[in-house]
């Protein structure tokens, strides 16, 4: 299935880091998409975590921000290094899908990924972005607002259907259940989640996703 998108129509989604598997469903089968990167930073959204599955619970990894006072744009947010949050990450990615069928595919990738040091938030979720592409063998063009959107009626708009929870999914997605590490199966999760428990097929899967 496809978007109800008319000739015209832009899509526009919100910035995320390693972004959920129904953003990515969207994101797909977008036919002009654009992400807003001038809306304000706010916490515990999906802008700097993301959630994995574990044996008892579904947790996430946040990659910390420099605490300030005034409100800032998400694109100009730096991220803290005063905690080796990456080696924390890629720990965590290694803990709980070295059991998963293709996580050793991509081992290697990620390991290099999180050896980087970007100074922005918004470049870690870019280079999030792109490498989650290329496992997926999908483009990763991926525009970026050069001002805040005004919602109106060329625009078909994503920005408030991501939440920092997990579990809250928007009604226009398809929850197909794909074997994961831990049961019960749990929808809403990392990109990740997806291509580290399906490999090939992730792709057609996000084909899917949508009602």
């Amino acid at each position: 299935m496809s978007l109800p998108n008319e000739q015209g129509t832009q899509e526009v989604f919100p910035l995320c880091y390693f972004a959920p598997v129904h953003w990515f469903a969207a994101w797909v089968q977008a036919s002009s998409p654009i992400g807003e990167a001038h809306i304000w930073y706010q916490k515990q959204q999906l802008s700097s975590r993301t959630w994995i599955k574990g044996p008892e619970r579904v947790l996430p990894l946040t990659i910390p921000v420099e605490r300030r006072s005034e409100k800032i744009a998400i694109g100009e947010k730096r991220v803290s290094y005063q905690e080796n949050w990456p080696e924390t990450h890629l720990r965590s990615w290694k803990n709980y899908y070295q059991n998963s069928p293709y996580y050793y595919l991509y081992e290697d990738e990620i390991k290099a990924f999180y050896a980087l040091r970007h100074p922005l938030l918004i470049d870690w979720i870019m280079a999030s972005h792109t490498l989650a592409c290329k496992w997926l063998k999908i483009s990763d063009s991926f525009p970026l607002s050069v001002e805040y959107l005004e919602p109106k009626q060329s625009l078909l708009d994503f920005r408030g259907d991501f939440h920092g929870k997990s579990g809250n999914l928007p009604s226009w997605y398809v929850n197909e259940p794909y074997s994961q590490v831990f049961e019960p199966f749990e929808g809403g999760l990392s990109i990740l989640d997806l291509v580290f428990n399906s490999g090939p097929i992730a792709r057609s899967y996000l084909k899917r996703g949508i009602t």
